[in-house]
């Protein structure tokens, strides 16, 4: 495996793993109304959705 696809799985990892983490903190925090479920994917406020796809393409 070349040394990029290497930083590349990485990134994409570590991506994913700042989601999970973000989603996780904003359910329990700051009281979310519905199902962490919901927060991850499926009702993702536009403003939250906005920066987690900022750090995950960054």
């Amino acid at each position: 495996m070349k040394t990029e696809d290497k930083i590349i799985g990485f990134t994409v990892i570590l991506g994913l793993f700042y989601w999970i983490v973000d989603s996780v903190l904003n359910y329990f925090f700051l009281f979310y109304e519905g199902s962490l479920l919901e927060m991850m994917l499926l009702d993702v406020p536009i403003n939250i959705l906005y920066l987690r796809s900022l750090v995950f393409i960054l």
